[in-house]
């Protein structure tokens, strides 16, 4: 390899020196005279401070992590000799450490203008371009060092890195296998290609990388995180958290790792965990916004709902322009019934971003709760309109047009989201409701069939049983009603409605049996003693019909109800 020109002025610059230092030896010998005729030759200090030892010295300082002094050193060089390669490389390096990435480019560029061969110019200017993210400048400066060194394995892996970055997977493959051919140990190669891997989707491929530089060296913390961050794009959220584990016992400073195992934790279902973790990370960063917005999601999950509005509030006042953190908080107050304020959140988030499709869907949201459907459906319309993946947004048009008694076109609506595969498992319920109000109770029950066969659920049966009656099919309705008391025996609502199947069929006797249980387990109890006096009134159980009758009066806030019951014991000659 050609000598590396600064080593050249090295050597230059010692020769030079070792002939000063014989001309000393001459002017001490002419004595004062000389002296006289030329005093710049006054003191061995004034030939010692050359520009070379000021380099030096910056080098010491700097080292020493004096950096004032270490820049005042190098500052002083380049004063001394303004053609000194390697003063601008190592006032580069000092402005690097100090995050001054324009100062230190200046330095490089002219490191790299007096010396086109200089290999550490051309490494240490392509870090700072990547991190500008201008990174097919730096992909030309590595190039450039290979060139001059094409073994140097250092800066084939930094183009590896670089190649990555330009999302080209296997160049930068090429380069990292090249190296790990070479230094099969080589840390910084193994985790590169960790990186790279998993952006490309090889997650197993990545996997294996960090576990070998976790054996070669177990207390890099930075092979655990980025092993975590491998098992998180692979939703294996209990081993990213156990690798976090890792991170927060050898790093206990570290808030990157206590947030990211609070994610982890979160991820799981973990929420009291997870809040701890976010804890200790607004204790690490207290400007950590989004530590603040995912204890708020933590503390939401536990109900404790004061709490999380109180963490939106505070990630609000260090992001104010957050149209996501307005959203969230907007949410939240809907979840508390605070109606207004979240409107009022959402119409910020809006404002702050008028394509914001989630927050047009959860103020539509808002205003169905309010029964403003106009005003819902102009949300749920716009929504659509900015994200047409968004089928939540086609949903909650049919559910609007449903609540507002227009079952057709909320028919439409929810054919169009089960178009979808990400439509929500619902929608099937609400299409069959849809049906059923329009009367088309095969289509209603084909619908609620399937609906039971990918998730059993009581409450569908119940629904079942209703077509069945529409029908006039009482056989096929008491079944689904005994799937349904199978899954939920204490359901207050399956024993009315197969009292009102016997009380159609006019068995009085059975229908008293299920409208007594009705008003054991609680379920409208005063419509349950309704019906249960109609018929006990049939069975000419007068007395304790008057009873139920009475009770109806007593404890029903149901106006139609209340007078319903006035009238049938007057008709009996009993006082209300």
């Amino acid at each position: 390899m050609a000598k590396n020109p600064q080593q050249a002025n090295k050597t230059g610059s010692s020769k030079w020196f070792g002939w000063l230092a014989l001309a000393v030896v001459v002017v001490f010998v002419l004595g004062a005279v000389v002296q006289a005729i030329n005093p710049t030759l006054l003191g061995m200090g004034d030939l010692l401070n050359t520009a070379q030892n000021e380099l030096e010295k910056g080098k010491a300082l700097r080292k020493e992590g004096n950096t004032d002094e270490a820049l005042e050193a190098f500052n002083t060089a380049l004063e001394k000799d303004d053609k000194l390669v390697d003063a601008y490389v190592q006032r580069a390096l000092l402005y690097m450490d100090q995050g001054k990435n324009e100062e230190a480019l200046e330095d490089l560029n002219r490191a790299i203008e007096l010396d086109a061969g200089n290999i550490q110019a051309y490494s240490l200017r392509g870090q700072i371009y990547v991190q500008l993210n201008n990174i097919q400048a730096a992909l030309d400066d590595y190039n450039q060092a290979v060139k001059q060194v094409p073994d140097d394995l250092d800066e084939t892996l930094w183009r590896g890195l670089a190649l990555s970055a330009l999302d080209r997977p296997d160049e930068a493959l090429k380069e990292l296998d090249s190296v790990l051919q070479q230094e099969p140990q080589n840390l910084d190669a193994l985790l590169a290609r960790c990186r790279v891997n998993s952006n490309a989707g090889k997650y197993e491929n990545a996997i294996t990388d960090c576990t070998r530089a976790i054996e070669l060296n177990p207390e890099n913390t930075r092979a655990y995180a980025m092993r975590a961050e491998v098992y998180g794009q692979q939703q294996d959220y209990a081993k990213a958290e156990t690798d976090w584990d890792q991170v927060t016992k050898m790093d206990s400073l570290s808030a990157e790792a206590f947030f990211n195992r609070g994610i982890a934790r979160l991820l799981q279902g973990k929420a009291d965990t997870a809040v701890e973790d976010f804890s200790r990370t607004i204790e690490l960063n207290p400007s950590n916004g989004e530590a603040f917005g995912n204890r708020a999601l933590a503390y939401s999950q536990l109900g404790e709902v004061e709490k999380s509005l109180a963490d939106y509030e505070k990630l609000i006042e260090l992001q104010p322009n957050n149209a996501k953190a307005h959203k969230d908080l907007g949410t939240t107050y809907l979840s508390v019934n605070k109606v207004d304020a979240a409107i009022e959140q959402f119409n910020k988030a809006i404002d702050l971003a008028p394509k914001y499709a989630d927050a047009f869907n959860n103020r539509g949201y808002t205003y169905l709760a309010l029964k403003k459907y106009d005003l819902a459906l102009a949300d749920f319309t716009r929504a659509y309109e900015l994200n047409p993946q968004m089928v939540q947004a086609v949903f909650n048009l049919g559910l609007t047009y449903l609540d507002k008694g227009e079952p057709g076109k909320a028919l439409e609506q929810f054919d169009k989201a089960m178009q979808s595969p990400d439509a929500p498992l619902t929608t099937l319920h609400y299409r069959a409701v849809a049906y059923f109000n329009l009367k088309e109770y095969d289509k209603a029950i084909a619908d609620w069939e399937k609906l039971l066969e990918i998730q059993p659920d009581a409450v569908e049966a119940t629904y079942l049983s209703n077509c069945y009656v529409a029908k006039g099919e009482y056989d096929k309705a008491l079944a689904q009603l005994d799937l349904a008391e199978g899954k939920n025996p204490k359901d207050g609502q399956i024993f009315r409605l197969r009292g009102d199947i016997y009380q159609i069929q006019a068995k009085w006797k059975e229908s008293i049996e299920q409208y007594t249980k009705q008003i054991e387990y609680g379920h409208a109890i005063d419509l349950g003693y309704f019906n249960r006096g109609v018929a006990y009134f049939n069975t000419r159980q007068f007395k304790l019909a008057g009873d139920d009758f009475r009770k109806v009066v007593e404890i029903s806030q149901e106006p139609t109800l209340v007078e319903n019951a006035t009238k049938n014991l007057k008709l009996m000659g009993m006082t209300p």
